[in-house]
């Protein structure tokens, strides 16, 4: 029973803060606790030299870089998505002309983002959609019921990885082509499916 109590509170602490390695191999982004807000920090993958990225009095969460690590895009507790420049420290909302969002994933590129968006007239609804950073180019990527998350690019870019369910304990791991087509199933089991990731050959998940 211990051993369970630790798994869920790790998992939730996964969940509710997020953090993510720079493509490059260095430093962590992560959410932290700072004076009554959850804000953006970064420090070393050895623990050392933390600092404080962002500053403005909203919740933040789930950071991810940009390519060349110059930015880091993450979502507020409003579910908007916001980019912080690492130079200036300047935060700036993007892609709000698709709503509410549940993050965002750069392309290994760099030049398009993955958007999870909420279809907020229905419950529990959500697709992915591809994006450019400005948002002037915008499609929805899945067309599924239910809801469409977790989402990650192979290294190439060919093909997004992601979880989608529609109801308790259906939650899979998908896998489909940067352009939309040939969605498919990969897991059929009893267990919640969460967080998936490439190997670094894109040979596995």
């Amino acid at each position: 029973m211990a051993r369970v109590f630790i798994l869920i509170v790790l998992f939730a602490l996964i969940v509710l803060t997020g953090c993510q390695t720079q493509p490059a191999g260095n430093p962590i982004a992560f959410s932290r606790l700072t004076d009554d807000y959850w804000q953006i920090w970064t420090m070393n993958p050895d623990g050392k030299a933390a600092k404080q990225i962002t500053t403005s009095p909203a919740d933040k969460r789930y950071p991810v870089w940009s390519i060349g690590a110059g930015k880091i895009f993450y979502r507020t507790n409003n579910s908007d998505v916001f980019s912080v420049d690492l130079e200036t420290g300047e935060e700036n909302r993007i892609l709000a002309s698709l709503g509410l969002s549940g993050g965002v994933v750069p392309s290994p590129d760099g030049s398009k983002l993955i958007l999870v968006r909420f279809r907020t007239q229905l419950k529990d609804s959500a697709n992915l959609w591809l994006a450019t950073l400005d948002g002037k180019d915008s499609r929805i990527l899945t067309r599924d019921p239910g809801m469409q998350y977790d989402a990650t690019w192979s290294p190439d870019g060919s093909k997004i990885a992601y979880i989608s369910g529609h109801g308790y304990r259906t939650d899979e791991l998908y896998i489909v082509d940067s352009d939309g087509r040939n969605s498919r199933k990969l897991t059929d089991n009893e267990a919640i499916e969460v967080l998936p990731s490439f190997s670094p050959d894109g040979k596995t998940i």
